[in-house]
């Protein structure tokens, strides 16, 4: 995706909406106009309120994530001018130097390692009661135990203890270097990260640019499963004035509290 019109920045003022139009409308032109407004607010104050419409559910059995509607009010409409979310970008990188990147900025390679499950998946409680099987794709009664909640900072809270090696595949390596000085620990962990991270990165280039920048996106938004068939579309954002990439997403269908989880396509108009 190529993000246009990313030249110096610009101070909008309280009432500068008409500029930012014209500033992004490259950008804007892949959402829904209905949106953009409420895009400049959530923009201009940096507004993280997904974690009001939706938590995140492991599956255990199938060994990853799905990103359901916890918006007990009622439904998500795609008509709704507020129907629009911020997902943080939780690194952004060149490939060739992500090597480098993993091993010196502090704290990015746990991040990455957990953000990929390369640990496996929060395990279930004991007191978790037994449900029937239900259609691929929705909620279960492990929501409920196991849900993981957005908070404000768009980082993933939790009170499960992740599974150890057992907990999903019996010969994944544990590859978290929270307490791990030696080199050769962190070398592995760092070889897991660059290898899984294709899974979980996507391109956009500035200005058309020849060299595109990569992300990943945070804990919430990598957990989207890809569809054919989404409910949801995204798409990266550069919001010019504070020089500051995102990803927006918005429902393209209705989505109901309690219903199939949510999937994603990329909006490339």
């Amino acid at each position: 995706i190529i993000l246009s019109g990313m030249d110096g920045e610009k101070d909008l003022g309280h009432d500068g909406y008409l500029e930012f139009e014209e500033l992004h409308l490259p950008q804007l032109q892949r959402i829904p106009k209905h949106l953009w407004k409420s895009l400049y607010g959530k923009l201009q104050s940096e507004v993280y309120d997904a974690g009001e419409y939706f938590m995140m559910s492991p599956e255990l059995e199938k060994g990853r994530w799905s990103v359901v509607v916890s918006h007990s009010g009622g439904k998500l409409s795609p008509s709704d001018t507020n129907s629009v979310f911020l997902v943080d970008h939780a690194w952004t990188f060149h490939p060739h130097l992500a090597r480098q990147d993993l091993l010196h900025i502090p704290g990015l390679v746990d991040r990455m390692t957990s953000l990929m499950d390369l640990n496996g998946l929060p395990c279930p409680s004991a007191e978790e009661p037994n449900s029937e099987e239900e259609e691929e794709g929705t909620s279960t009664s492990s929501t409920e135990q196991l849900e993981v909640k957005i908070n404000n900072n768009n980082e993933k809270e939790s009170e499960e203890e992740p599974c150890n090696s057992s907990g999903i595949e019996e010969d994944k390596p544990d590859l978290s270097t929270t307490e791990l000085q030696d080199g050769e620990a962190i070398s592995h962990a760092v070889d897991g990260t660059v290898n899984a991270m294709w899974k979980y990165c996507h391109p956009y280039s500035i200005n058309n640019s020849p060299v595109p920048v990569w992300y990943i996106m945070d804990e919430f938004g990598s957990r989207i499963q890809h569809s054919d068939t989404p409910s949801v579309a995204m798409t990266p954002f550069f919001y010019v004035t504070k020089q500051l990439a995102f990803s927006l997403l918005w429902p393209v269908v209705e989505l109901e509290f309690g219903g199939k989880q949510i999937m994603y396509t990329a909006s490339l108009k």
